[in-house]
């Protein structure tokens, strides 16, 4: 959609510009100046970053909606060595004795673990998707809003030089002509056909124009970083228009409906429209604290060992086996009862949110 709007605008524009363009081999049309800031304006580069970081926000929303599938596995050795005092009856006598033995075990263990688990009812997570995909348009609408506003920025930073150009080129041709005064004037003088007072008038009239071929000198080349900063790039030339460059008027000629087009397609508004459905969805997540959710869990998880023991005094016993397999599935009923008023705060934020 954003590339539709900026090609047809830059179509419509470009199509008006270059009908009656002088042929100039070294200059710039507004067509090459254009794509130049598409490249290199550093606006519209944030506002495409910016709409390519939102886009995401409609898959981050979908996966909480998606299984979540987590797996672990783990294999560990494990050596112990110690003294241990028992306390047992005399068999004669029947008084109790201690008895003590020393042992040795080394522990070889492997587990891994798979689980699952899966959302049946969340009423946050499915407002969120919600939100996203008016998020993800909101962002859309405003990018294209910047793309279009780069076009109306290209054209009057491309235009402003053009006249700054035109200005100077005036001014000089005003300056020449008051050299040529003044050099009458010094002639008429020298003749006694003029006092020195006329001369003196013809000279500042002289250097006001060349003054002001300073000033639009400095107004052009203003004109120029201007337009560079947009683009990233210094122009020799710029084409300009011709004679045989038409002026079209808006169709149709009615302020009315053209104020009722802006108001259902202006880009602007759109976004702010959007902006209030994503503040709106905002209340209904933050409501979401107050239900419960209800998720399906599964896992399956897989424990064996094996054991090296050595009790001095009894004997060695290598390989002692051991193992779990266990599996389990189930349902999961969270429900908020107290967050010490946390989830009502928020509800109470995003409405507040919601009527600014």
């Amino acid at each position: 959609m954003h590339r539709a709007v900026r090609t047809s605008s830059l179509a419509f524009l470009c199509a008006g510009f270059t009908l009656g363009l002088p042929v100039a081999a070294a200059a710039a049309d507004f067509a090459q100046v254009y794509q130049d800031a598409l490249a290199n304006d550093p606006t519209y580069q944030q506002a495409n970053a910016t709409y390519m970081a939102a886009r995401e926000a409609r898959p981050e929303a979908w996966a909480a909606l998606l299984p979540q599938i987590s797996g672990s596995a783990g294999r560990s050795l494990q050596h112990s060595s110690g003294l241990s005092t028992n306390i047992g009856a005399s068999t004669a006598t029947g008084a109790p004795i201690p008895s003590s033995f020393y042992a040795r075990a080394r522990t070889n263990a492997r587990q891994w673990s798979l689980n699952l688990s899966q959302e049946l009812f969340s009423w946050t997570d499915w407002m969120t998707l919600k939100a996203a995909d008016s998020q993800v348009a909101e962002a859309q609408a405003t990018y294209q809003a910047a793309a279009q506003n780069l076009i109306l920025r290209v054209a009057t930073a491309y235009f402003n030089v053009l006249a700054a150009l035109d200005t100077l080129q005036a001014q000089e041709s005003s300056l020449k002509a008051f050299d040529l005064q003044l050099e009458q004037a010094n002639k008429r003088f020298q003749v006694g056909l003029i006092a020195i007072t006329d001369v003196e008038q013809a000279r500042a009239a002289r250097d006001t124009a060349a003054a002001a071929v300073i000033g639009d000198k400095q107004a052009l080349a203003n004109t120029e970083d201007q337009l560079e900063v947009i683009t990233g790039r210094q122009y020799d030339t710029l084409s300009e228009p011709g004679n045989d460059m038409p002026l079209v008027t808006p169709s149709p000629a009615n302020q009315n409906q053209w104020v009722q087009t802006s108001l259902q397609q202006n880009l602007t508004l759109i976004a702010s429209r959007l902006a209030a459905d994503v503040a709106r969805d905002n209340v209904r997540i933050a409501f979401g604290g107050h239900l419960p959710t209800i998720s399906l869990i599964a896992s399956r998880s897989y424990n064996s060992s094996s054991v090296d023991e050595s009790i001095v005094g009894i004997g060695s016993f290598n390989g002692l086996p051991s193992w779990t397999n266990d599996r389990q599935i189930g349902l999961e009923v969270t429900v908020p009862i107290y967050s010490g008023g946390g989830t009502e705060a928020r509800v109470h934020q995003a409405q507040y949110q919601w009527n600014n």
